[in-house]
C-alpha cells in the first residue's frame, strides 16, 4: 500500500511548491554600477596609421571587456 500512495504523495508535494522567483542576474547588477560617459579627442594630431588602428584598438577592448565582465560574474556567482 505504501510503495502505492509515494508516488502520489511525491506528486501532490511537488504541485503544492510554489516556483521560486528567478534570481536577479549578478552581470546586469554589477552594469548598472557604471554610465556611458562620452569622449571626445583631437584626432587631427594623430598620424594615418594611428587613425586606422583606433578601431582595432576599440575592437580589442570591447573583447577585453566581455572576457573581464564574465571572470567577475562567475567569481561573484560561484560558491565559496
Amino acid at each position: 500500500m505504501f510503495r502505492r500512495l509515494l508516488p502520489l504523495g511525491i506528486a501532490v508535494f511537488a504541485m503544492a511548491c510554489e516556483p521560486a522567483e528567478p534570481a536577479p542576474d549578478p552581470f546586469e547588477e554589477l552594469v548598472s554600477k557604471y554610465v556611458t560617459v562620452p569622449l571626445t579627442t583631437d584626432m587631427s594630431v594623430l598620424t594615418d596609421n594611428e587613425r586606422e588602428m583606433l578601431p582595432l584598438l576599440i575592437e580589442a577592448a570591447q573583447y577585453i571587456d566581455e572576457t573581464t565582465a564574465r571572470g567577475i560574474v562567475s567569481t561573484t556567482t560561484s560558491p565559496s
